[in-house]
């Protein structure tokens, strides 16, 4: 449900604009009953995220859209992670702490419970910007389209703007071969329920990309909508999984690309079958493969791991 500034908890006296003591428009409700605004569920996953997950829970109430679904998953916090919860339950229409097997399953269990025409989630250390959730439900309306892609700020541990992430102008195979230097913000990122239908839930084996392996699951069936406008903040700061665990994170896109570009290739892919046969020994696989654009650039990206992956055949 919305909340308004005005009926939320105080926040600290040292807490101020977005989302502490500002709120996104309010838009008055001119919708017939018999078309109204779709249904946004919004998941967050969440562990040991006190430090932030009040901000980002802020951001969500805050957005005064008339219909809202609001999932906060929690993976049995140790911190002050609950207290906060319980803080903002009247406006969270369901939430957990339980023990679970990492961010993919938590995020599922929250598709599992949402209803909503329209989803994403919000980890508990980012923010939507104000003014969001009426911005893509007009999008979706307008366009014949089942998911989206807009502008991310890039913020530091306080909130500080420190840089922006635009998504590529397409969203494409190409793309995704590159996805280092051509990916795009998963806080800024909704999709639809028959998307939702289509390709179903994250890869819970995925503890880094789930992201990229779910989006690679939509573009097979259709081109996003590219928005060029900011949508969401997403935090950077020491503690975040793709910071300290950069190599892990590193090693599971190159596991992914490996699997998904190189054993699996079909069509255009296929005159590289032989390039990447068994029998062919590791520098000379790498040489060739350097003379091909697009798989060069998977080199260039992530050449150590390649090589450790290929160094297996």
């Amino acid at each position: 449900m919305k909340a308004l500034l005005k009926e939320l908890p105080l926040p600290n006296e040292n807490k101020k604009g977005w989302p502490w003591t500002h709120e996104s428009k309010l838009i008055l409700d001119v919708r017939s009953k018999d078309s109204p605004w779709p249904k946004i569920s919004i998941i967050t996953p969440s562990l040991n995220q006190g430090r932030f997950i009040e901000e980002t829970i802020r951001s969500i109430l805050l957005q005064n859209y008339p219909n809202l679904e609001y999932i906060v998953i929690d993976g049995g916090s140790t911190d002050n992670s609950i207290e906060i919860i319980k803080k903002y339950e009247n406006w969270i229409h369901y939430w957990v702490s339980e023990k679970d097997v990492g961010q993919s399953h938590a995020i599922n269990k929250g598709l599992d419970a949402c209803n909503g025409d329209i989803i994403a989630w919000i980890n508990s250390d980012d923010t939507l910007a104000n003014d969001t959730l009426f911005y893509v439900a007009d999008k979706f309306n307008l366009n014949d389209a089942n998911w989206l892609i807009g502008v991310a700020n890039i913020i530091d541990e306080s909130s500080n703007r420190v840089g922006f992430r635009n998504p590529p102008n397409d969203v494409t195979q190409e793309t995704f071969l590159c996805w280092t230097g051509n990916w795009f913000p998963q806080q800024s990122t909704f999709w639809n329920r028959k998307m939702l239908e289509l390709v179903g839930h994250l890869d819970i084996s995925l503890s880094y990309i789930m992201d990229v392996d779910l989006w690679w699951k939509m573009t097979k069936r259709t081109a996003p909508i590219i928005e060029n406008k900011v949508l969401s903040n997403y935090r950077v700061h020491n503690n975040s999984k793709t910071v300290f665990d950069n190599e892990k994170s590193n090693q599971e896109l190159a596991s992914w690309i490996y699997n998904n570009f190189i054993l699996n290739a079909t069509n255009k892919y296929d005159n590289f079958i032989h390039i990447l046969h068994r029998q062919i020994y590791l520098q000379s696989l790498i040489d060739r493969l350097k003379n091909h654009i697009i798989l060069g650039n998977i080199i260039k990206f992530w050449g150590h791991y390649i090589n450790s992956y290929f160094s297996k055949l």
